[in-house]
């Protein structure tokens, strides 16, 4: 691709997300390629923005740094918003990608991915995906899924996260509850135990936290698409974009 058409498409990709992006936050674009994209936004939105990639394919001024995109150098919470355009479908393990780019975001997620509709569409974008990729050695598993798939992908991570939330709380309140009774009965001189009934709440607290996670782990398992295919789209079909925003329900569309 030219760069004037590099450039027609970052274009078009920044308008898209445009409202989704605080003027002066602070980005992380993951996979950032050629980081004209990001330029781009930098440029509209009078950004802050950081890229990171496997291989440095940096055409711009923009930093960048390169690493694994499942094991980023950045503490929690270190960026208003990550990007994630076209990238999921490069990961060999996308939900891995998805819990980094969640652990280093205060603010939005935005995610723009490829779909399709129908087989052909999906032998059609997988060949262009191999085409295009092939020559500069990028990685291509093929992990393209239907609009619902996605949707459903992004709506079990946030089941497991609060699932994990909710698991932990139960499990930290009913071990406070046993050290309360273990203390009361240390203090008694290891007398006889007069609160069985708060012990035994302690115990039914601990099982629930602990089944409630194991719970999220598993519904979260069974629910992950189990066929993987397409390839990237042409830029014309950035109206497919799937937005992921919100702190309240940062998966949520």
């Amino acid at each position: 691709m030219s760069l004037y058409l590099r450039k027609l498409r970052a274009k078009k990709i920044s308008n898209t997300v445009g409202d989704f992006i605080k003027k002066g936050s602070r980005i992380l674009d993951i996979g950032s390629g050629d980081c004209i994209v990001a330029k781009q936004l930098q440029k509209d939105r009078d950004t802050d923005i950081i890229c990171v990639d496997k291989i440095d394919y940096n055409k711009t001024d923009l930093p960048l740094i390169t690493c694994k995109s499942d094991d980023l150098p950045f503490l929690d919470k270190s960026f208003d918003s990550v990007l994630l355009f076209f990238v999921l479908h490069h990961s060999k393990d996308y939900l891995k990608l998805l819990e980094e780019a969640e652990r280093v975001c205060k603010g939005e997620l935005i995610i723009i991915e490829d779909i399709y509709s129908n087989i052909l569409e999906r032998w059609f974008i997988s060949l262009i995906d191999f085409l295009w990729n092939f020559r500069n050695s990028v990685a291509t598993p093929f992990n393209f899924f239907t609009r619902q798939e996605w949707l459903s992908i992004f709506s079990q991570q946030s089941f497991l996260e609060r699932g994990i939330i909710l698991g932990a709380f139960f499990f930290l309140v009913g071990m406070a509850l046993d050290i309360r009774v273990a203390w009361r009965w240390i203090q008694s001189g290891f007398g006889p135990l007069d609160e069985i009934r708060s012990a035994l709440f302690a115990l039914v607290f601990m099982v629930m936290g602990a089944q409630t996670v194991f719970s999220a782990f598993l519904l979260s398992l069974f629910s992950i698409p189990r066929h993987v295919n397409s390839s990237e789209n042409a830029v014309n079909n950035v109206r497919d974009f799937l937005s992921i925003k919100g702190t309240e329900d940062r998966y949520g569309v």
